[in-house]
């Protein structure tokens, strides 16, 4: 077995697990990764400062990748780390329509089944360590947001999450053996299809301005080139809406 690059925490409740994946590297003296698992987090946080609504039952969890790398490169971890979600929820529930909402949200048509938070530490343009929150629906599917929930346990009951989070510890210990050189030779050619909205008109809302056009390719940075008229436009960062 490959040795396991994480050191691994787990606790009954966190405030937010984010917040306390960071504050382990701090008061703790080591260059591993980290992953954290919590049975309870009581104020979640999502894209844009946004509440990340959970509850006993639902995966909440936290890894931070201890690697330096370019900031031009946080679009490709975005994508890398969506991928990997992706693949173990088609492993674990094949023949389903699962898709990423670009950036890095997972739905089921058109209903929300997880989000990813991803934040980093900045010291002279480059990346220090990388800190990625995971919110995945098990039982719960919050009502009066702005869009539709769906969890785990409307398609298997057998799946539990922290059987999950230690498969995915696993997935995501066998990129970082060789992590940067993924990076380095990231591409998102095979893998567009894996997108939703992919090839459809779409809007963005980027600060606080709609852009509409065709979602008409990935770049191999992880950005949205979206085809506005007869010009093509790179976006990395806006939501689809």
């Amino acid at each position: 077995m490959k040795e396991i690059l994480f050191d691994i925490y787990f606790n009954k409740s966190s405030l937010n697990t984010n917040d306390e994946i960071r504050n382990l590297i701090k008061t703790n003296d080591t260059r591993n990764n980290l992953a954290l698992f919590t049975l309870e987090q009581k104020k979640g946080r999502g894209r844009m400062n946004r509440e990340w609504i959970s509850n006993k039952g639902d995966l909440i969890c936290s890894f931070l990748i201890n690697q330096k790398i370019s900031t031009k490169e946080i679009g490709k971890v975005n994508i890398w780390f969506s991928q990997i979600i992706l693949n173990l929820i088609k492993t674990k529930i094949p023949n389903q329509n699962f898709k990423i909402k670009w950036p890095n949200d997972i739905y089921f048509d058109e209903k929300k089944l997880a989000g990813i938070l991803i934040e980093t530490n900045i010291i002279e343009n480059k990346i220090q360590n990388i800190v990625i929150g995971l919110g995945l629906n098990f039982i719960s599917t919050p009502r009066y947001l702005n869009y539709k929930t769906i969890c785990i346990s409307k398609f298997s009951k057998n799946i539990k999450p922290l059987n999950f989070f230690i498969s995915l510890v696993l997935e995501m210990n066998k990129s970082l053996t060789n992590f940067k050189k993924i990076l380095s030779k990231f591409t998102c050619l095979d893998i567009k299809d894996n997108f939703k909205n992919f090839g459809e008109v779409i809007k963005i809302k980027i600060n606080n301005k709609v852009v509409e056009g065709i979602f008409s390719d990935l770049n191999d940075s992880g950005e949205l080139i979206l085809k506005v008229g007869n010009k093509y436009r790179v976006i990395n960062y806006g939501e689809i809406i």
